[in-house]
């Protein structure tokens, strides 16, 4: 028996973005990550309570730079053969970005257990 593809034309399929926007997207999602990182090599600003706040702002400004590309990436290689390279590349982006936000809920939560 012969199966068909899936057809990834319907609803939310949306137009699929040419493979140099792609790898545009993918480069320019890479050097919001690598700015993230430098971020936090920052020297602390501040006195008190707020001393090195703007690393910690500038990191997450990064950082949702990047998911918001890798987000737009998530859709936009939908169309693509699920065995294609960008495809895996532009879903890897966002696997990236919720694996962060993971982390950081559970680092947030494990410090709000720790101080009861």
């Amino acid at each position: 028996m012969l199966v068909s593809p899936p057809d990834r034309s319907g609803l939310g399929a949306g137009m699929p973005l040419k493979r140099s926007t792609i790898w545009i997207l993918l480069a320019v999602w890479a050097v919001a990550m690598v700015l993230s990182g430098l971020a936090l090599l920052e020297p602390p600003e501040g006195d008190g309570f707020t001393r090195g706040l703007n690393r910690i702002m500038s990191f997450l400004s990064w950082q949702i730079a990047g998911a918001l590309i890798a987000l737009g990436l998530w859709f936009g290689v939908r169309p693509l053969d699920p065995g294609d390279v960008l495809r895996r590349l532009g879903r890897l982006t966002g696997w990236w970005a919720m694996a962060l936000f993971g982390l950081v809920a559970i680092w947030v939560l494990v410090a709000v257990i720790g101080s009861l």
